[in-house]
């Protein structure tokens, strides 16, 4: 018997649900990370990311177009690798972020892109233009407003036009304080003449005493 053929009628937002799926799947596979990874498993890392890349040009998604150069800077500074031009990936990711029409510099990508600069500057033995890029990281603390953060640190990226949403989970607000005191710590700890160090060091401990209560209420 000649089997009859069916047409598969697909929901009017078909392209843009497997958009979604196809942002997940490179997005959870760049998740999970290998602690000594070998020549092939960096490449097809570096692939993965390149990928996201281009998928999220080509539908003009910008915002995970700058995570994505993050994203490579990060794979870059873990695993040291040479073959990464850093700098020029830095200088985009802050071009994509001015150059976004739904939202100009998005506060957990900004400050990502902040962070992954001063590890970089300090990898390169930079200190002062490490120490100048970390008073922007504390004007930019000082200046985020309170309601851009949520409690348990999840943010969104907007997709398709501000349509959808991919979320994520990363620092909290008073985590990245911490952070940040711990990196300015660290790198003015050659300022052996100078107390800016131990200074840095003791607000980070106060920042993390402060927020301890509000850990245990939430566990």
């Amino acid at each position: 018997m000649k089997q009859k053929s069916t047409i598969l009628m697909l929901p009017a937002n078909c392209s843009r649900e497997i958009l979604i799926w196809q942002y997940s799947f490179l997005l959870l596979r760049l998740q999970h990370t290998l602690l000594n990874p070998d020549t092939h498993e960096i490449t097809q890392y570096t692939n993965t990311i390149h990928r996201l890349r281009a998928l999220s040009q080509r539908n003009s998604d910008h915002e995970l177009l700058e995570l994505s150069y993050l994203l490579e800077i990060r794979h870059a500074l873990q695993l040291n690798l040479s073959t990464v031009n850093i700098e020029q990936l830095l200088s985009l990711a802050e071009q994509t972020s001015l150059q976004n029409p739904l939202r100009q510099n998005h506060v957990q990508l900004s400050l990502m892109r902040m962070l992954f600069h001063i590890l970089y500057l300090t990898k390169l033995g930079n200190g002062h233009a490490a120490t100048a890029k970390l008073r922007e990281h504390h004007q930019l603390m000082d200046s985020t407003n309170l309601e851009e953060w949520e409690v348990n640190g999840k943010f969104d990226v907007l997709i398709c036009n501000g349509e959808y949403k991919l979320l994520f989970q990363w620092f909290t607000q008073p985590e990245s304080f911490v952070f940040g005191y711990l990196m300015s710590g660290v790198i003015n700890l050659p300022e052996y003449s100078s107390t800016k160090a131990w200074n840095f060091l003791v607000e980070g401990v106060r920042v993390v005493d402060s927020i301890l209560p509000s850990l245990t209420t939430l566990m």
